[in-house]
């Protein structure tokens, strides 16, 4: 049995209209013939529309931010995206930011760093119930998932948020617990296979283009890959390291165009990099159609480019996966919350707190607390959302600040997540949505 089995859709049929008219049927005492007749013939036609309308056939799961209710009064799927943090001391954190260096960047770790308060690290992420009953994320158990995504991958393609889901999921799996020993062995054997993805160190590049390894006890392999605005790049003169590049808002990034068709599952993000800061330090000028967008063209103001990237992105991906048993989610944004300047001009989020309970989601502006960006590109698309941006937003607290690097430093990170931490619930939350599909449609 796989865990979080209870959101497979086929449980969404069970006590259907059927029986109840049946039941309906059986009771009726009616001698005339005309009336029998009359009786079958309404009988039928609530059946066949009855049929028509089943969850199984229309429900589309994690598409917008708000609760998703199946077309049926007695089902509704669960909206992880709402919900409450609850402290969790005995259960949480699900690692040690000491004890994971294997995969954890040092720059992330801020017990390894010193940082001397620890209660971020212990709260987890309760989902409100729904209309007909709790909404709970069941415990993850490492060989729970590996079992699921048996002979499967799964792939992060995007930005340093990406990284840190990537970074938080290899030291989940790889965390052996006391209630997984009867199932696991104390050694996980885990095989390099980045060199299958194409992925290795390019010159006057500061990190190779992805990393990927392979849980060889069920063939399981889980990759990240950079791709900042998940858009094609390509330098405009190669003879040039510093040449300019051509980010082509029409064309997915190379990895996903070669690769997809390879991988099971796919978690996609961008966002941050969408700033006219970035795109002049990487020297990314937008393309469409092969050619340099103009100045003057709507495209050139970079709101719109991003729009028009990941909605482009998100309709080819959609397209080539039709027909396929393939999931493919886009995490909303990861909230930042610098205060008294950016990242760059003394912005810091030491002092944050954590958001008591009298501050409730409902409170968050919509404009904190949605990826409007993600919710209309995924729009006619059978891509799912991953919403994570509202319940991030809860825990400024528990960012970086100045526990990075290895010593308090005077700028200050209040973009990145302290880990163990906030990414840590992202998979868990991704792990039940995987889960939520049947088990041999994936």
């Amino acid at each position: 049995m796989v865990a979080m089995e209870f959101h497979n859709r086929s449980s969404f049929c069970k006590g259907g209209g059927g029986g109840g008219l049946r039941g309906v049927c059986c009771s009726l005492r009616v001698k005339s013939t005309l009336m029998l007749l009359l009786t079958a013939m309404v009988v039928i036609m609530m059946l066949v529309l009855g049929w028509e309308e089943s969850p199984l056939n229309s429900v589309v799961i994690f598409r917008t931010p708000s609760r998703v209710t199946v077309p049926s009064s007695s089902a509704e799927v669960c909206d992880y995206s709402v919900g409450e943090w609850v402290a969790d001391p005995v259960h949480h954190p699900l690692y040690s930011g000491k004890h994971c260096s294997l995969w954890l960047s040092p720059l992330w770790s801020c017990r390894q760093n010193n940082r001397p308060d620890l209660g971020y690290e212990s709260f987890r992420w309760q989902p409100a119930p729904t209309a007909h009953g709790q909404c709970a994320l069941a415990p993850f158990r490492p060989h729970n998932f590996l079992q699921r995504l048996k002979n499967k991958v799964l792939a992060f393609v995007g930005d340093s948020l990406a990284m840190q889901q990537f970074q938080s999921l290899m030291c989940m799996i790889t965390t052996i617990n006391s209630k997984d020993a009867h199932n696991s062995s104390n050694t996980v054997v885990v095989e390099d296979v980045g060199a299958t993805y194409g992925f290795k160190k390019l010159r006057h590049s500061r990190r190779p283009t992805g990393v990927a390894y392979c849980f060889k006890a069920t063939n399981t392999t889980l990759i990240f890959h950079w791709s900042a605005t998940l858009c094609e790049l390509q330098m405009l003169n190669r003879s040039d390291p510093m040449s300019a590049i051509a980010m082509h808002l029409d064309q997915p990034a190379a990895f996903i165009r070669d690769y997809l068709l390879k991988l099971d599952v796919l978690v996609l993000n961008s966002g941050h990099h969408w700033n006219r800061g970035k795109m002049n330090l990487n020297k990314w000028q937008s393309h469409v159609n092969g050619i340099p967008v103009p100045p003057k063209d709507y495209l050139y103001r970079i709101p719109n480019a991003y729009s028009f990237a990941i909605s482009a992105v998100a309709k080819w991906i959609s397209d080539k996966i039709e027909n396929t048993n393939k999931q493919v989610f886009y995490r909303t944004l990861s909230p930042r919350h610098f205060r008294n300047g950016d990242w760059d001009t003394g912005g810091t989020c030491d002092d944050a707190t954590f958001v008591d309970k009298n501050v409730t989601m409902t409170s968050i502006p919509d404009g904190l607390g949605r990826d409007l960006v993600a919710e209309k590109a995924l729009v006619g698309t059978n891509l799912q959302l991953l919403n994570i941006t509202r319940l991030s937003q809860l825990r400024g607290e528990a960012h970086i600040s100045k526990y990075g690097g290895g010593k308090p430093r005077a700028t200050q990170d209040c973009l990145h997540w302290c880990l163990p931490g906030v990414p840590d619930t992202w998979n868990e939350i991704l792990f039940s949505q995987i889960s939520s599909a049947p088990q041999n449609s994936l």
